[in-house]
């Protein structure tokens, strides 16, 4: 048998300034994360990355009201992807890690549009987000087994439409109802090695 011997460590240095004027409010923080990886079978890895997040408030508009956030953050790639040892699951299935996993990062941008009149609430999302470097898991068929693998995409794109109406009736105290309708349309676009994949999505429901 083989001895691993595993060691990870994750260091934020974070700052975040809040402020106000008039209608409008804000959060701005950044810091940088430091991730330290020692691993017995494939030596030690050092990652250095950013992480920043944005977040603002539109207030005072009468029935109406804006927020928004936009965030960036790295993922470092697990200790168990990067280690290259063969691990059997069963007679048909395999998996073993991946030594050359670079770090990913993603940009998430959010809009909320906010409406409220007495039993009436609404609000229209925009949500898009990309990831660059994604880390992926990939199946291929090696030595009679099917092997899973993790790798690095080319790029993940996404955008979300969503919206929702809500009417709710306050009878006392201690009873209410309401109804709920909500709808989302959603794209994606997943690209590994030059190929494309595209998924568009939209979902109704109606809660009670």
């Amino acid at each position: 048998s083989t001895s691993i011997t595993i060691n990870s460590n994750t260091l934020l240095s974070y700052v975040e300034l809040t402020g106000r004027h008039n209608i409008f409010s804000y959060t701005l923080g950044s810091g940088l994360y430091h991730n330290y990886i020692s691993d017995s079978s494939v030596g030690t890895r050092s990652y250095l990355d950013n992480y920043s997040i944005g977040k603002w408030r539109l207030s005072g508009l009468g029935k109406f009201s804006m927020d928004g956030t936009i965030s960036y953050s790295p993922q470092f790639p697990p200790m168990a992807a990067l280690s290259d040892i063969y691990m059997t699951v069963d007679d048909l299935a395999a998996s073993k890690g991946n030594p050359s996993l670079r770090p990913s990062s993603t940009l998430d941008t959010e809009m909320n549009i906010n409406f409220s009149h007495k039993e009436f609430s609404s609000y229209l999302r925009l949500d898009v987000s990309q990831i660059w470097d994604p880390i992926l898991s990939n199946t291929f068929y090696e030595d009679n087994r099917y092997v899973t693998q993790s790798q690095n995409g080319k790029r993940h794109l996404s955008y979300s439409l969503g919206a929702n109406l809500q009417y709710r009736k306050f009878c006392g105290d201690d009873f209410s109802f309401g109804v709920s309708l909500s709808g989302e349309l959603r794209f994606q676009d997943s690209r590994i090695d030059q190929r494309h994949r595209y998924n568009l999505r939209n979902c109704l429901n109606l809660i009670q």
